[in-house]
């Protein structure tokens, strides 16, 4: 049986955290290396939310890991189509919830003031300028002014290479 630690590389993106009044730049994400892998899914998790629009957009950079030079990262927002969440769910705490597509705009996943809402949307790497030396991903989160408790972690899936222990992230 293949399990999704021996297929996936498991990144904490933001750890669980009052971001109450405080963006985040994309200049202070952190950045993990796509080289090796096709896709990053980005799941947020959410506690006691108020704020009422918290916006999500993903940035490429040439380097990976936390605070990167602001000269390595991309101008432009990465290209989210859609994102995945059960916000709509009447029973959101119960574990069946229910995930629904949406439709996102301006590349950017938007994330309400419910509570214990789950958010999901993928990059995949070959939207990355890789002739250019882009190769890492981050989240840079803006419209923070009330409460808004959340973690954020990355996925990375479908190694390019077949090994026993995964490629590194960062």
């Amino acid at each position: 049986m293949i399990t999704l630690m021996q297929d996936a590389m498991v990144v904490n993106l933001w750890k669980p955290t009052d971001h109450s009044g405080s963006s985040v730049s994309k200049s202070n994400a952190t950045y993990v290396s796509m080289k090796n892998y096709r896709r990053l899914h980005v799941i947020v998790t959410c506690g006691a939310m108020t704020e009422a629009t918290t916006n999500f957009k993903a940035y490429q950079s040439k380097t990976s890991g936390k605070s990167v030079a602001a000269s390595s990262i991309s101008s432009t927002a990465l290209a989210i189509s859609e994102y995945w969440t059960n916000k709509s769910s009447t029973s959101i705490a119960s574990s069946g919830a229910v995930f629904t597509r949406t439709a996102a705009t301006s590349s950017k996943m938007v994330v309400t003031s419910t509570n214990s809402a789950v958010y999901a949307f993928a990059i995949d790497s070959d939207q990355l300028k890789q002739a250019s030396s882009y190769d890492c991903v981050g989240v840079a989160i803006s419209g923070i002014s009330a409460a808004a408790n959340f973690a954020v972690v990355g996925i990375l899936t479908e190694p390019r290479y077949a090994k026993d222990a995964m490629p590194q992230a960062f």
